[in-house]
C-alpha cells in the first residue's frame, strides 16, 4: 500500500490506523497533530481512523522555542 506522509511516498505492508502509523514512524504522541487528506484527525480518533491506499497524511510536531 502506498501513502504520502509529509510530502514523501511511503510503502506499508498492511492496513494501519493513524495511531499505528504514528507508532510505526516513532513519532511519539505528545505535541502532534495529524491531518488525513486535508482534514484534521482528532487524537481520540487516531486508533479508529484507517489509513487507506493513496491517502495524504500530514504529521505536524510542535516545536519549542522561537
Amino acid at each position: 500500500m502506498e501513502i504520502i506522509v509529509n510530502g514523501e511516498s511511503m510503502s506499508i505492508d498492511k492496513p494501519v490506523t493513524v495511531g499505528q502509523l504514528i507508532a510505526l514512524r516513532n513519532e511519539g504522541s505528545g505535541g502532534i497533530a495529524v491531518a488525513r487528506n486535508g482534514k484534521l484527525v482528532r487524537r481520540q480518533d487516531w486508533d479508529h481512523t484507517q489509513v487507506d491506499n493513496g491517502d495524504d497524511i500530514v504529521i505536524i510536531k510542535a516545536a519549542y522555542g522561537g
